[in-house]
Order: structure tokens, then sequence, then C-alpha cells
């Protein structure tokens, strides 16, 4: 009995090593899966921080540029409404100097009916 007492004893001394040996074993595979799984993960996060820091710095280059086009744009708005004001006053001395003419025109007419009068007149 003594015996196997012992071999009972050495076979569980056995069992108890080859388990913190599988025990050992499994923490170290599990510690590199972790690892790697970290690392994995990692690398994503550290790719979509850099896309979102690129994407943030072409956003504020679309904001600036878009500011700038509407600078541009207001600045043609108002070269075109200056443009056509002075289109407009043009058309008003056109206007204003037909009118002037017509007037000059009746009036060298009334003169020269008023003139023919008087020489007519005369003789």
């Amino acid at each position: 009995m003594d015996k196997m007492l012992k071999d009972h004893s050495s076979k569980q001394a056995v069992r108890k090593e080859m388990q913190e040996k599988r025990k050992s074993e499994a923490v170290v595979s599990a510690q590199g899966f972790t690892h790697t799984i970290v690392d994995h993960l990692n690398d994503k996060v550290a790719r979509a921080y850099h896309n979102q820091k690129r994407l943030d710095v072409e956003a504020k280059k679309l904001q600036n540029n878009s500011e700038s086009l509407q600078k541009i744009a207001a600045e043609w708005i108002e070269n075109i409404d200056n443009f056509s004001y002075s289109l407009k006053v043009l058309g008003n001395v056109e206007t204003f100097a037909r009118a002037i003419e017509k007037e000059c025109t009746i009036i060298a007419k009334t003169l020269e009916e008023t003139h023919r009068e008087k020489v007519g007149n005369l003789e």
C-alpha cells in the first residue's frame, strides 16, 4: 500500500508538473496572441488617425478655397453691377445727346425759316 501511495503521489506530481507546464505554455501563447492583436489594432488605429488628420487638412484647404471663391465671386458681381451702371449712364448720355441734337435741329430750322421770311419780306 505504501508503494501504491508513492506511485500515486509521483504520478500526481508528474500530472501537476505537466499541468503547470501546459498552463505556462497557454499563458505564453495567450500573451503572444494578445500582443499580435494589440499591434494589429494599433496599426489600424494609427492609420485611421493619420487619415483623419489628412482629411482635416484637406477640409481646411477646401474651406479656404471656398472663402476665396466667394470673395472673387462678390468682386465679379460688383464689377458687373458697375459695368451695367456705366452702360446705363452711357445710354442716358446718348439719349440726352440725341435730345439736344433734335432740339438744335429744330432751333436751326426755325432760325432758317425766320431768316427766309425776313429776307423774303425785305425783297
